[in-house]
């Protein structure tokens, strides 16, 4: 596996406002194309994995929020930059069980340095 990822967006949690960043393993691409007359871009289809990146603060330890710093900075990356130094782990992201309910996967896995 790869030893970079490739940023989408920033996610921001509306409980705790702790930042996430959601990856991908390849840089997504689009095209455009013209359907009902109307001009629309459509992500062409690639196999790409998908994660969660969480960061946290290097001095304090804790999970960075949408005002910290990190957060404002990394809110200037376009989507399919590369950023370096990360892999994806073998571990799924589990959504948060409800009502004494399994926590299922999502689909996403977590991302970790490669280093």
């Amino acid at each position: 596996m790869s030893n970079s990822v490739y940023f989408r967006k920033i996610n921001i949690n509306g409980e705790t406002k702790s930042v996430s960043i959601v990856v991908s393993s390849a840089p997504l691409t689009q095209t455009k194309q013209t359907t009902f007359g109307i001009e629309v871009g459509c992500r062409t289809q690639t196999t790409a994995l998908f994660g969660v990146l969480s960061l946290t603060d290097p001095k304090t330890g804790k999970t960075i929020n949408e005002k910290h710093p990190m957060a404002i900075a990394l809110g200037k990356l376009n989507p399919g930059d590369e950023i370096p130094g990360y892999r994806f782990s073998t571990s799924p992201v589990m959504a948060k069980a409800i009502n004494g309910e399994e926590p299922l996967a999502t689909g996403l896995f977590w991302v970790e340095s490669a280093e």
